[in-house]
């Protein structure tokens, strides 16, 4: 007597089977990129990506909410986020202003500041911005 397995039996055992975990992972795709994630403020995660001197080439982060009174937890405000913005590639670090624009297509625009050593870029979707990215001109980057 042979027993048939249900086809929902199957498909738990065939899905547990492709679960992967780093070392999978590494042997199918190589090693990871240069990048790191910190917690820059309990609500702001920071994803920074490094070149190959291992100097930082972009921060990426979230775009923050307008928030009209008090900002529920767990929820990053612009102002906050343009604050990290402040800290992380602070006036003096960006060098001269090169210059602003914004570009649209549509209901997605982008916004990009301009410096010497860095451009600042927002991403927006419908006039709200959907990220931040701070880019180091630094010929290590690419």
């Amino acid at each position: 007597m042979t027993a048939k397995l249900s086809p929902f039996v199957v498909l738990c055992v065939s899905a547990l089977a492709q679960q992967m975990d780093s070392t999978a992972l590494r042997a199918k795709y190589g090693e990871p990129l240069a990048r790191e994630t910190f917690q820059i403020r309990p609500n702001i995660e920071a994803v920074v990506i490094y070149g190959s001197g291992h100097q930082v080439c972009r921060i990426e982060l979230p775009p923050g909410r307008n928030i009209a009174g008090e900002t529920p937890p767990g929820i990053a405000t612009t102002q906050q986020v343009d604050e990290v913005v402040e800290e992380l590639a602070p006036l003096s670090m960006r060098g001269k202003e090169i210059g602003r624009g914004i570009i649209f297509a549509g209901r997605i625009s982008f916004a990009s500041a301009n410096y010497e050593n860095v451009n600042i870029s927002e991403p927006q979707d419908n006039g709200r911005r959907t990220a931040v990215a701070i880019t180091f001109k630094r010929p290590d980057c690419h």
